[in-house]
């Protein structure tokens, strides 16, 4: 026996998709994507975040790593290798938790049980996640203009 509210249901999201699909289409996003914004900058940003760090991560050292850092001051060329190696990890790391960060809102978004241990809610978890993101995308902030090569 086919039910006529789930008919009706697929008939009713069948036209939502569609009208979803239009839009993105003709504008370049949807009324879902400015309803749920966050979700939406997550997609856009964290495969590109991911792709950058692969790719430029370790060649490309942010110029405000270099703040403490005096023209007149001469270094050896070990001492600016030492000096350039200690910048990119902790560049690398600055971008792992800008990428930890928007995994971890994605997973939030998706699943909606990140703060949840065998089912029950667990406050320490929660404190733990809200740490990474803060971090994450306050490094984001940080860095924002940096995110170039």
């Amino acid at each position: 026996m086919i039910h006529l509210h789930r008919i009706l249901y697929t008939i009713s999201d069948y036209k939502f998709r569609i009208k979803m699909f239009l839009q993105k289409t003709f504008r370049g996003y949807s009324d879902i994507q400015i309803w749920n914004l966050d979700h939406a900058i997550v997609e856009f940003v964290l495969p590109k975040l991911k792709l950058f760090k692969e790719k430029y991560g370790d060649a490309t050292i942010p110029g405000c790593f270099f703040s403490d850092y005096n023209d007149t001051q001469k270094l050896t060329t070990e001492e600016s290798k030492e000096r350039d190696v200690k910048y990119s990890a902790e560049w690398q790391d600055k971008l792992q938790s800008m990428i930890e960060a928007f995994e971890l809102i994605k997973r939030e978004d998706d699943h909606f049980d990140i703060d949840y241990v065998d089912g029950h809610f667990s406050q320490e978890l929660f404190e733990a996640n809200e740490k990474i993101i803060n971090e994450g995308l306050m490094n984001f902030a940080i860095y924002f203009r940096a995110l170039w090569n």
